[in-house]
């Protein structure tokens, strides 16, 4: 008598071991937040100082260089509480120029996505090189 069924041996597992915990990394806020209180403590660790400045004309035109070999320590200031709770808010208030032009350079890759005139300049470069065919965008 012949077995037209064949027995098919056990399959090993090949997934990744679910008892592994993989890295996750941290929510951005966690890392920023832990940035800023390293930044903070080292204002307490590292010593504070300055150099000496001087206005330069240059190509570039008029410049505020450092003056080589002044360097001098200065009283320590470390950052306090206050500075460390409003460092976020200052930096966006320092930085709200390119947090905009951030939003509004993601809002016009959003819109063209949308449209669909990302998928059709792709599709039109592909046909140009390798002969694919092109539709119009939806919108």
């Amino acid at each position: 008598m012949s077995d037209t069924t064949k027995a098919t041996p056990p399959r090993e597992e090949t997934a990744r071991d679910t008892s592994k915990k993989r890295f996750k990394l941290p929510d951005i806020y966690i890392i920023l937040g832990t940035f800023i209180l390293v930044m903070a403590a080292l204002t307490y660790v590292i010593p504070a100082g300055e150099y000496e400045r001087q206005l330069v004309e240059t190509a570039k035109g008029v410049q505020n260089l450092v003056v080589s070999g002044t360097y001098k320590e200065i009283e320590p200031h470390p950052a306090g509480w206050l500075e460390i709770i409003t460092a976020i808010p200052y930096g966006f208030e320092k930085a709200s120029g390119v947090i905009i032009l951030t939003f509004l350079v993601g809002a016009c890759m959003g819109l063209l996505k949308r449209c669909g005139i990302i998928d059709l300049g792709i599709q039109k470069l592909s046909g140009a090189v390798g002969g694919a065919t092109t539709s119009s965008p939806p919108c």
